[in-house]
């Protein structure tokens, strides 16, 4: 498919303002509660997503600002919100607009993970351990990945918070949408490559 002014112009009236949000998110502490240091975190993500998106894929340039905000904000508040996955959820519209060729497999893929993870969080108890906003960041992910690194950034997500709580001996809560949206950008990049 070939890209129209239409697409540019939609590529840049999204990804402008869920950049700008990720980059200026965390300096309102009234807003999500966070240190301004972490202003320096979020703006570090944004650059070195935007360094390594190779320039065939630069459709996933809002997807990484996106998925850079809800990290953010879950590690934060153990909570996603949704207008950053509405953001998520505009960024993989658009890139499969721009490339139809994998839409469907990509879709799929986004849609079995998004209700594996519904059902996990129905099962895993009550109140459930896992929030609705997983679920649905879970199958957008995937759906921006692709069947070859959905598994792994799944598996990435769940095991590494496990291993560092060993590791460091601590017990508590995990902010799985944090780890799923970091395991998301090294995969995204791996799958535009």
């Amino acid at each position: 498919m070939q890209t129209t002014p239409a697409l540019i112009a939609a590529a840049l009236a999204l990804g402008v303002p869920a950049a700008a949000l990720g980059l200026a998110w965390p300096a309102w502490p009234k807003l999500a509660g966070a240190k301004p240091t972490t202003l320096w975190i979020a703006a570090g993500l944004v650059i070195a997503f935007a360094a390594l998106a190779p320039f065939g894929r630069w459709s996933l340039l809002p997807a990484g600002a996106a998925l850079i905000f809800l990290a953010l904000t879950d590690l934060r508040r153990f909570s996603l919100p949704w207008p950053g996955l509405a953001a998520l959820a505009l960024a993989l519209a658009l890139d499969v607009a721009l490339h139809p060729e994998t839409a469907k497999e990509r879709l799929l893929v986004g849609f079995i993970s998004g209700v594996l993870l519904h059902s996990l969080r129905r099962w895993s108890g009550t109140p459930p351990k896992l929030g609705e906003g997983d679920a649905v960041l879970a199958g957008l992910a995937a759906a921006l990945t692709g069947w070859r690194l959905a598994a792994l950034m799944l598996s990435l997500a769940a095991f590494a918070p496990l291993l560092l709580q060993l590791v460091l001996r601590r017990k508590g809560p995990i902010p799985f949408g944090f780890w799923l949206s970091l395991a998301a950008l090294p995969a995204i990049y791996l799958a535009t490559s």
